[in-house]
C-alpha cells in the first residue's frame, strides 16, 4: 500500500458539495467534441441548444493520446476537453459543465487551477468527473504508471490535493508520486465543486476503494448486475 500524506499548512474551510447534488432526476449531453463530427461550432451550438431545452448539463471526456473508444468510427480528431467548456461557459448562462471523465496524466495542481479557472469563468456551473482511464498507454505517454491499482491511487491524490488546494489556503503533500511544500494559488472555485466518478464495468472493486473521497458515482447497467461483488 502506498503511503501518502496531505495536510493544510494552515488550517482551512471544509470544500463541500454544492446545490447541484440533489434528488431530482437530471439529464446531461456528451459534446461532439471528438471524432469525425468534431468541431467547436457543433459543441457551442449543442450546449445552447441543450441549455433552451432545459437539460442540466453537458459534458466532454478527456485524454492525451486519444483513440477512438470503438463505438465512433476511426476518427481520432479530439477537441480539448478544459478548452471546449471554457468557450461553452461564455456563451451559456445555466446548464452545468462536467468532465467525463478527467484523467489523471497531468500534475494535481495543474488540475486543481483548470478548475478552479473553469468556476471562475463559469461562476461555478462546473462538475468535477474523475475516472481511471481505459487506455493505459495515455499514462505511460505522461509517464505514470500504467496499472490500475498504480492508476487507483493517483486518482485519490489528485481528488484530494484539489480538495485541499481550493480551499485557498497552502498545502504541503509528499506521496509515491507527488511532492510539493507550501503551494497556494487563487483563483478558487466560485462555489463548491462536485466530484463524481464515472467509467466503464469491471472496476467496482477500485471504485469502492476512491469513492471515499468523492461526492457521487455513476454507473450504467452492467454495474448493478455486479453488485453483488461490492462490499463495504
Amino acid at each position: 500500500m502506498l503511503a501518502s500524506h496531505a495536510g493544510l499548512c494552515k488550517k482551512g474551510r471544509t470544500f463541500g458539495r454544492n446545490e447541484f447534488m440533489g434528488t431530482r432526476l437530471k439529464f446531461g449531453l456528451l459534446l461532439p467534441h471528438f471524432c469525425e463530427h468534431a468541431s467547436v461550432a457543433n459543441c457551442l451550438e449543442g450546449a445552447q441548444r441543450a441549455e433552451a431545452y432545459g437539460f442540466d448539463s453537458v459534458w466532454v471526456r478527456d485524454h492525451l493520446v486519444f483513440e477512438p473508444h470503438g463505438i465512433e468510427g476511426n476518427d481520432n480528431t479530439h477537441l480539448e476537453g478544459f478548452l471546449v467548456l471554457s468557450a461553452i461557459a461564455a456563451v451559456t448562462k445555466n446548464i452545468w459543465l462536467g468532465t467525463s471523465m478527467a484523467i489523471c496524466h497531468r500534475h494535481p495542481i495543474h488540475l486543481a487551477q483548470l478548475f478552479a479557472g473553469l468556476s471562475a469563468i463559469s461562476q461555478g456551473r462546473v462538475i468535477m468527473g474523475m475516472g481511471l482511464g481505459g487506455f493505459p498507454h495515455e499514462f505511460a505517454a505522461a509517464g505514470y504508471p500504467t496499472g490500475l491499482e498504480e492508476r487507483a491511487e493517483l486518482v485519490r491524490s489528485n481528488v484530494q490535493i484539489c480538495r485541499e488546494l481550493w480551499t485557498g489556503e497552502r498545502v504541503c503533500f509528499k506521496n509515491d508520486y507527488f511532492d510539493f511544500t507550501d503551494v497556494a494559488f487563487k483563483p478558487t472555485p466560485v462555489k463548491p465543486i462536485p466530484i463524481w466518478y464515472g467509467g466503464g464495468t469491471g472496476r467496482l472493486p477500485a471504485r469502492g476503494r476512491i469513492l471515499r473521497w468523492m461526492d457521487a458515482g455513476t454507473y450504467d447497467a452492467g454495474d448493478f448486475h455486479k453488485a453483488d461483488r461490492v462490499h463495504p
